[in-house]
């Protein structure tokens, strides 16, 4: 084989590693783009799951003191805890537990 021949071998050789090495580059980015939305679609769900476990503890613990005690004032707290987290059940950015805090709202209220 001819110094010549070898050199286009090599050549072709080599510009189809660069094409495929491009091509690798822009799939990577792109799979990252992906994996960071993923990411935060996970971590907004945990957030709204979060909220939502907090929202039945504190409706439970306000039913049972109602319960235990007859007192009307766990009642109107169970509602408004109620009322206020309707927004968030259906979907609304705003509203819900998360504007009450952790712990705030009716829970710091009873306890």
């Amino acid at each position: 084989m001819s110094l010549k021949k070898l050199f286009r071998v090599l050549l072709g050789i080599q510009f189809t590693l660069g094409v495929g090495l491009a091509i690798l580059t822009v799939s990577m980015f792109l799979n990252e783009a992906e994996l960071s939305r993923s990411q935060r679609i996970h971590f907004q769900s945990y957030l709204r799951a979060d909220e939502l476990r907090q929202s039945s503890d504190d409706l439970t613990r306000l039913a049972r003191t109602f319960a235990a005690t007859g007192k009307e004032e766990f009642e109107r707290q169970y509602w408004a805890v109620l009322l206020q987290d309707l927004p968030a059940a259906n979907g609304s950015a705003s509203g819900g537990k998360g504007s009450r805090g952790r712990r705030g709202g009716a829970a710091g209220r009873a306890a």
